[in-house]
């Protein structure tokens, strides 16, 4: 078994002051101006342990902005020294309070009129699908909610845009029908890039399971959700999203342009790919041929039916539709897929065993040319290998705003404030995923596995493998929670364990060895790249060579 280890470099408080001072002369005025602001600030009355801040309210920001990695392992030591679930830090000016405990956790998922998750989308929109200041202002100004009755006092809301979109989002993207039919099409474009990699069956050829998933998984992914004519005009998109995928952290924040140029050059060259495919097609090309699913210029009909409602309904900007295609489509069917399924990939060759009892498992689902998905999503032995894999390598805070004092666990807190649980915190308590010979920082594909006595027509009792992760729902969120959760989060799941079930059932499979990025050999298995800590899926900071032989 692989056990995930995070290893972080110390940071002593006086290197920390030393990199501050040197950094930028900003940070140095804002030093000299912290006793003014130290004085004129209203004075703390909460109950809630505040994290340790070397200088106030600047090393913890500092340490968020660059190194979260860092900054969440401090935190998580804070939590345990205190043996509290909640604490708070400063995010510059702005108060956080950090989560931990499913009681806590469960405040950002459930609808609340002073728990608001506008707050993140509002950044994402304007930092990471580059929208502008016209399209900010429609989003902001409408107070309305996302549910079908406006909240209480905005009953008057002539322009409801976040029911607009989430309505075009769950009727196109997350209603069952069209993840069923999604996730038809994408093993049928995936087994037909591993039939144009591996042309011949019996034939042996060493590939890295990197390769396979950034090329073939992806490539099949972003054809289903968005169309193959874009991968023709521009087959560079797939590694322009990865590439887009790297930066997402450092973007959702907005850090001054001067301070990250490199990061908006990488989004903007992407978006206006996207801007200009999707923005100069014809919306109504094809009407009265009936209601397509998918169709070569646009690929699913959740990403013409976004261009049109942005365009028609929400006259919001070519700009921001193109951010939000590239967002959602692009980005959003390989910035968490990917790595999970290499992940599986990976534990499934250092384990055998497991290996041979996937296959089968999954051999109960296979109907002769490929996979019957929603048996196949039923298996109990791949959810548990995916919940887990998920629970390990998905690495993104949960954020809302407090739009009112929230009173939460006795801790009343302050309107204005954060609220922020993480993945890289809750997804590996130890108290609440930690067995017996097992930490929450190993993956054990078992841990979701219960076993329930059954009694079959003769009488005979046996015992039955179940998936279940009863009262840990609200401690397993990597794709957020409540009403602003990823709607594509269905897609991916099939997309994800598709993979895993294609690659296992068609593949005899043998381990060759570890690499670096640059294809030398390590010395070591892989462990999860910090560099990705806070946008989504963190892939392995190694390369896995295979043997494959495609055997069907």
């Amino acid at each position: 078994m692989n056990t995930t280890t995070i290893t972080t470099p110390s940071l002593s408080p006086m290197t920390l002051l030393s990199t501050l001072l040197t950094s930028s002369p900003y940070l140095l005025l804002l030093l000299l101006l912290l006793p003014l602001y130290l004085t004129l600030r209203p004075k703390e009355t909460n109950t809630v342990p505040p994290m340790p801040d070397f200088i106030p309210y600047i090393t913890n920001t500092y340490l968020f902005m660059t190194n979260l990695s860092l900054f969440y392992k401090r935190a998580e030591a804070f939590l345990a020294k205190t043996k509290a679930n909640i604490i708070s830090y400063q995010l510059g000016p702005q108060k956080v309070y950090l989560v931990n405990a499913p009681r806590y956790t469960q405040a950002l998922s459930r609808c609340h009129p002073a728990v608001s998750s506008d707050y993140f989308m509002l950044q994402a929109y304007k930092n990471v699908w580059g929208a502008t200041p016209s399209d900010m202002a429609k989003f902001t100004n409408d107070k309305s909610g996302r549910a079908k009755q406006p909240l209480p006092g905005t009953e008057d809301t002539k322009d409801r845009y976040w029911l607009g979109m989430h309505n075009t989002i769950h009727d196109h993207l997350a209603a069952t029908h069209k993840t069923n039919f999604l996730g038809e099409l994408y093993q049928k474009f995936f087994i037909k890039r591993l039939e144009g990699r591996f042309p011949k069956v019996g034939k042996v050829k060493e590939v890295g399971v990197h390769e396979i998933v950034v090329e073939d998984m992806a490539w099949a992914a972003t054809a289903t959700l968005g169309g193959t004519r874009i991968l023709e005009k521009h087959p560079e998109v797939v590694r322009m999203t990865f590439d887009f995928d790297a930066v997402i952290s450092r973007l959702v924040w907005g850090l001054p342009k001067w301070m990250d140029r490199g990061a908006q050059r990488t989004r903007d060259a992407l978006l206006q790919i996207c801007q200009d495919h999707y923005c100069g097609l014809d919306l109504h090309a094809g009407e009265g041929e009936g209601d397509k699913d998918w169709d070569e210029a646009f690929g699913s009909s959740f990403a013409k039916e976004f261009v049109r409602w942005g365009k028609e309904d929400g006259q919001l900007t070519d700009r921001m539709i193109g951010g939000g295609v590239m967002s959602m489509v692009m980005l959003g069917t390989n910035g968490n897929t990917t790595p999970a399924a290499e992940w599986s990939m990976l534990e499934l060759m250092q384990d055998r065993v497991l290996l041979a009892e996937v296959r089968k498992e999954i051999a109960t689902a296979w109907r002769g040319r490929d996979f019957d998905v929603q048996k196949l999503l039923a298996l109990p032995l791949l959810q548990s290998v995916y919940f887990e894999i998920m629970r390990l390598h998905m690495s993104m805070p949960v954020t809302r705003l407090l739009l009112d004092t929230l009173n939460l666990g006795g801790h009343v807190l302050e309107k204005g404030a954060i609220l922020q649980a993480s993945t890289d915190i809750c997804h590996h308590d130890e108290e609440l995923w930690g067995v017996p010979g097992h930490p929450a920082s190993e993956f054990r594909p078992q841990r979701h596995i219960e076993y329930v006595e059954t009694t079959d027509a003769d009488g005979k009792v046996s015992l039955t493998p179940t998936f279940s992760v009863a009262g840990k729902q609200h401690s397993w969120f990597p794709y957020g929670g409540g009403l602003s959760m990823c709607p594509g989060r269905f897609f991916a799941k099939q997309e994800i364990m598709l993979t895993i079930a294609i690659l296992a059932h068609n593949f005899d499979m043998e381990f060759v060895e570890w690499t670096n990025e640059d294809g030398t050999p390590s010395d070591r298995p892989a462990r999860n790249n910090l560099h990705w800590v806070g946008a989504i899926g963190m892939p392995p900071d190694r390369r896995m060579k295979v043997r494959w032989k495609r055997v069907r």
